[in-house]
C-alpha cells in the first residue's frame, strides 16, 4: 500500500497553495483530462502537437503566466525547435472529446485564450 496521491503520477507544482497537473505523454494526457478535470480548472496545451496538457486546480487566474510557461517547457515544439512559443488556455467546460479522436487527443468549445511565452523565460525556467 503506497501513500501517493493521484497529482503524483504525473508532473505537478504546487504554488500559492494552487496545484497545477500535467501530462507526460499521450497516455497521461488522457488519463488527466478524463479522470481528474474539473469544470472549473483551466486547461493549458500549447497550439502544436506534442505538447502535455496542463490543469490549474480550481482555475486560479494568478499563475496562468507559469501554468503556461510548464506547458510550454515540457512541450515537443521546445524540445524542437527552441524558439517562442504559443499556448492557449480554456476552461475545463471547454473541453471535450469525440470516440473517433485519438488518445490524447481533445477538441475545444468556443473561445480559446493566448499566451506568448518568450524563449528567453523557457530558458531560464529549464536552467532552474
Amino acid at each position: 500500500i503506497t501513500n501517493k496521491k493521484w497529482f503524483e503520477n504525473f508532473r505537478y507544482f504546487k504554488k500559492d497553495n494552487t496545484l497545477i497537473v500535467g501530462g507526460k505523454s499521450r497516455s497521461s494526457n488522457e488519463d488527466l483530462l478524463k479522470n481528474y478535470l474539473d469544470k472549473e480548472d483551466l486547461v493549458f496545451h500549447t497550439e502544436a502537437r506534442g505538447s502535455p496538457f496542463f490543469i490549474i486546480k480550481k482555475g486560479d487566474g494568478k499563475l496562468i503566466e507559469f501554468a503556461a510557461l510548464v506547458t510550454a517547457a515540457f512541450s515537443k515544439e521546445w524540445k524542437n525547435n527552441k524558439k517562442d512559443i504559443e499556448v492557449m488556455y480554456v476552461k475545463g467546460n471547454q473541453i471535450h472529446k469525440s470516440k473517433n479522436m485519438n488518445v490524447g487527443t481533445f477538441g475545444v468549445n468556443g473561445k480559446r485564450n493566448l499566451i506568448l511565452v518568450k524563449k528567453e523565460k523557457i530558458e531560464s525556467f529549464k536552467r532552474d
